[in-house]
């Protein structure tokens, strides 16, 4: 059963807990899920925010995010700004290319 308070399904709760205890990711995606499961323990906006040193507003917005988009929400949105100018299999062109290839007059 989810709610629009916090994680809603066991594993909705699960997912969380481990996005939380996740190590080598950006700092936002653990934060952003530390918000939904306190929220889920029906805390306050405000003090979730004082626990968590965030702004209320920002809780705000998660909360409501997670209630409409679950656990979706948690993973950045795209940024406004001027489109990419390299697409995806030219980027992925240029690793397999450094990967794979020495370049003239390389020592390794």
């Amino acid at each position: 059963m989810a709610t629009a308070q916090g994680a809603g399904s066991a594993a909705e709760r699960s997912e969380l807990e481990g996005l939380v205890r996740r190590r080598g990711t950006a700092q936002g995606l653990p934060r952003r899920a530390q918000i939904v499961l306190l929220a889920s323990e029906r805390m306050e906006n405000k003090e979730i925010a004082l626990r968590l040193g965030a702004m209320p507003n920002t809780v705000g917005t998660l909360r409501r995010r997670f209630a409409e988009q679950r656990l979706d929400s948690l993973y950045d949105e795209p940024r406004p700004g001027a489109p990419r100018q390299i697409g995806d299999e030219e980027i992925a062109e240029t690793i397999r290319l450094t990967l794979e290839t020495t370049p003239r007059d390389a020592t390794h």
